[in-house]
């Protein structure tokens, strides 16, 4: 490196000075801001830097914070790591949005420009021709001004005219008039023949001639005014209000900064599809990690720790076994009792609605006959005897059998494990 052994001359101390004083830095209180967040990259100070960036936009960086909030209660994310690629989803996310606010934008603009281009039109429909050029309106006539209600006003009246003095035989005057509207230097077929016409006219044609010419300038000078009047009413049709199809078309603009919009919308879209992959799968080497370390902790257990971790394991599927046998019994004992109550209220078996309805002897003794005929019994085969006859089902008692006698929790005592913490 190239060292200066000269020492500075007073002329050049003070040329850097005064150059020292035009390299001052931002400014504004915004350029100030935007400034010192130049050095921010990461850390817990980078999302200072993100929420004074969005106070910066005018954005609300709440509406950050909640997607954020969402995100990780949906996720879940289980370590760090997995923490820094759910905020990198909410950061894709938040961009989204900003897309979204930016095509919106863009569609609010070109529905403003609509309503600006009819305030136009309206404020040029109603200007007057006293502000023409002279210079023009003498070259090119009043038909070559801009369309305004002034401009078709007067080109209906000067050819109302024109007709009036064709008709009174003053025709000197109608082409004075015509050169009104069409100016000196309109060199047309119409305006040329208009001319000649009147022109002869004036000139003093008299017999057939003249009569035929003077019917044609009039048909063509009201043909004329038809045409502009035409003109007219074509003119107001486009001064109507921007219609609902005109405000729709502006939900697909044109130009460089939709497309740009829409590119930007489409690499979000595959960036947050890999994002979100890339996190699924994370969260599956994970748990696959940490079963795998749990399996190699498992083989490294001393063996009071596997005894240990062995009785944990019984106990637990002592437990649960307990835990549907006694559902299995409740089970069992709701059956009895749904059946009573779809029965009868006398008493838990139902009979009592059937006693109560027998006729009974002076004794007090059932004078109904069995029901079960000889040739019912005959139908019986010879080892009925043998085979026991059906009792009515008792009420189910709460009974605790030996499996829930032996459980550790109804004798007070549970087995204490040593497994080893992970």
């Amino acid at each position: 490196m190239k060292t200066r052994n000269k020492p500075l001359t007073p002329k050049q101390i003070d040329a850097r000075r005064e150059n020292s004083k035009k390299s001052t830095g931002p400014r504004t209180e915004f350029g100030k801001a935007r400034v010192s967040l130049n050095a921010v990259k990461t850390g817990f100070y980078a999302d200072k830097a993100a929420y004074a960036a969005m106070l910066a936009l005018g954005e609300d960086p709440r509406e950050y914070g909640k997607i954020y909030a969402d995100l990780v209660n949906s996720m879940l994310p289980q370590n760090e790591g997995q923490l820094m690629q759910v905020e990198d989803t909410a950061v894709i996310r938040w961009q989204q949005n900003r897309n979204q606010r930016g095509q919106a934008g863009l569609i609010g603009q070109a529905q403003e420009e609509l309503r600006r281009q009819h305030s136009q039109k309206w404020k040029d429909y109603e200007q007057t021709l006293e502000d023409a050029p002279q210079e023009q309106v003498i070259a090119h006539g009043i038909a070559s001004l801009p369309d305004s209600a002034g401009k078709f006003e007067r080109i209906n009246d000067l050819l109302k005219m024109a007709i009036l003095m064709v008709s009174e035989r003053e025709y000197a005057e109608a082409r004075a008039t015509l050169r009104m509207i069409y100016g000196q230097e309109n060199e047309s077929l119409f305006v040329a023949s208009q001319d000649s016409r009147l022109e002869d006219l004036a000139e003093g044609a008299q017999g057939q001639t003249a009569k035929d010419e003077k019917k044609w300038v009039l048909q063509d000078l009201e043909k004329d005014r038809q045409k502009w009047n035409r003109a007219w009413k074509e003119h107001l049709e486009t001064m109507r209000m921007p219609s609902p199809a005109d405000l729709n078309a502006c939900f697909v603009p044109k130009g460089k900064a939709w497309r740009a919009l829409q590119r930007q919308a489409a690499s979000l879209d595959q960036r947050l599809e890999k994002k979100m992959r890339l996190y699924w799968d994370t969260q599956q080497k994970d748990r696959e990690r940490i079963a795998r370390q749990w399996q190699e902790e498992k083989l490294e257990m001393t063996p009071e720790e596997a005894a240990a971790d062995q009785e944990a394991n019984q106990f637990i599927a002592r437990f649960m076994g307990f835990i549907r046998e006694e559902a299995k019994r409740k089970a069992a004992a709701d059956v009895p009792a749904a059946g009573a109550t779809g029965g009868s209220a006398s008493g838990p078996t139902g009979e009592g609605s059937d006693s109560a309805s027998e006729p009974l002897d002076e004794s007090g003794a059932s004078t109904v006959k069995d029901n079960t005929t000889t040739s019912t019994a005959s139908q019986k085969p010879d080892g009925s005897a043998g085979v026991p006859t059906r009792e009515p089902r008792a009420a189910a008692e709460p009974e605790v059998s030996e499996q829930s006698e032996a459980m550790p929790e109804n004798q007070g005592e549970f087995p204490k494990t040593n497994r080893k913490q992970s």
